[in-house]
């Protein structure tokens, strides 16, 4: 049978069911959401007293069009995952009715459990990875007056110093022993910055 409904009749809405009962000790669940919808179900938990965090990190992409070359965003780190806490029992009847959350994370069926101190821990790995990434872009900076390492071909595992870089090519001084040589052009590639001390 079908409810019939007129314009201007109230509905009472049905209460809303909560997403956790009780007090428990504070623990994070990790969940997968459907593709691109990490804000949304973070919105969703938001709205139901639970916090709710994804890991993110400051990126650059190139515009099509216009005066900046480049234009900063927050770029999801582990796309499709989102992790909430929880200070009561989360109800997983009522998590598994959100549209926004694919699955729990967890072992052999039972929903993994994961404390603030872990949680404090991951919340690092945005900055753990800059700071990883730009060690990484130091070495792969060769500039002249750098002390190097020849990586690979003829003269591998030799370290010198570069003159002059134009190019990808690095121009290298050579020991003067070396058949009258002085200097000789190596790819940048080819070379790893060593370290000063």
């Amino acid at each position: 049978m079908t409810a019939h409904y007129f314009i201007g009749q109230t509905i009472p809405l049905e209460p809303r069911r909560p997403v956790q009962v009780g007090e428990a000790p504070p623990l994070w669940y990790g969940f997968q959401t459907p593709p691109q919808k990490e804000t949304s179900a973070q919105a969703w938990l938001d709205k139901r007293g639970i916090e709710a965090w994804f890991p993110t990190e400051h990126r650059k992409r190139k515009l099509a069009r216009g005066k900046r070359a480049y234009v900063e965003y927050e770029g999801k780190i582990v796309p499709r995952y989102i992790f909430a806490r929880f200070t009561g029992y989360p109800q997983w009847d009522v998590l598994r009715e959100c549209r926004w959350l694919s699955r729990v994370i967890g072992v052999d069926g039972n929903p993994l459990p994961v404390d603030d101190e872990v949680m404090a821990q991951m919340e690092q790995v945005p900055q753990r990875l800059e700071i990883i990434r730009q060690r990484e872009k130091e070495k792969r900076t060769i500039s002249p007056g750098d002390k190097v390492r020849i990586a690979s071909g003829i003269m591998e595992g030799w370290v010198v110093d570069v003159s002059t870089v134009h190019a990808g090519i690095a121009k290298l001084i050579l020991p003067q022993s070396l058949l009258g040589i002085s200097e000789t052009q190596v790819a940048v590639s080819r070379l790893q910055k060593i370290a000063r001390a």
